[in-house]
C-alpha cells in the first residue's frame, strides 16, 4: 500500500491502519472497513489534523462535514468506509497533487453529485466548514458564506448559475 499511495514514510501507513482500526478493532480487522461516523471522525481528525484542538473532531460531527467526508468515501452507499478509500483520501489531502486536492473540494461540494456547483451546495458547504471551525455559524458568518457562494458562481457562471467541472 506504501508504494501505490506514495507516502513518504511506510511506517505512516501502519501508524493510518492504527488509528483506523483504534474504535473497533476486531470488527474493522475482519471487515477492513469502518460503519460508525463517530469511529470515522476520530480516525479522519487524528489522520488529518493531528495538530489541531480536540473540538475539531466534535464540531465536525456536530456540522455535518464528516458526515459529507464520509459519504464521499462510501461511494457504494454501503455505510462503509474501506481502508483503502480512508488511505486515497488521507493521502490526497495531505499529499496529493492540485489537481487531486481539488477533486476531493469538488466532491465535497457537489452534494447532490450532478457535476455541478450551485450557489446553494457552496453556501451548505461553506457552512459545514464554518461551522467545524467555529462550533457554529454567525450571522456575519452567514453572510459571508452567502457573499462568496455567490461569488463563486459568478467566476464559473453559465446559464443556470452553476460551476460546472467533470474530472476524469
Amino acid at each position: 500500500l506504501a508504494d501505490k499511495f506514495s507516502f513518504p514514510d511506510a511506517n505512516e501507513i501502519h501508524r493510518l491502519w492504527s488509528i483506523f482500526s483504534a474504535g473497533d478493532p476486531w470488527n474493522i480487522m475482519l471487515t477492513e472497513t469502518v460503519s460508525q461516523v463517530p469511529i470515522f471522525a476520530k480516525a479522519f481528525y487524528l489522520a488529518c489534523y493531528p495538530n489541531e484542538p480536540e473540538k475539531l473532531c466534535s464540531h465536525g460531527l456536530m456540522s455535518g462535514f464528516i458526515q459529507r467526508m464520509f459519504d464521499i468515501l462510501d461511494e457504494n452507499n454501503t455505510r462503509n468506509v474501506t481502508f483503502k478509500r480512508f488511505l486515497k483520501v488521507v493521502h490526497t489531502l495531505k499529499y496529493g497533487a492540485p489537481r487531486e486536492r481539488l477533486r476531493v473540494c469538488f466532491q465535497f461540494f457537489d452534494l447532490d453529485g450532478d457535476g455541478m456547483l450551485t450557489a446553494s451546495d457552496l453556501k451548505i458547504g461553506f457552512r459545514l466548514i464554518t461551522d467545524m471551525i467555529h462550533g457554529e455559524s454567525t450571522e456575519e458568518d452567514e453572510k459571508s458564506i452567502t457573499r462568496i457562494a455567490e461569488e463563486f458562481v459568478k467566476i464559473g457562471h453559465s446559464q443556470e448559475n452553476t460551476v460546472r467541472k467533470r474530472f476524469d
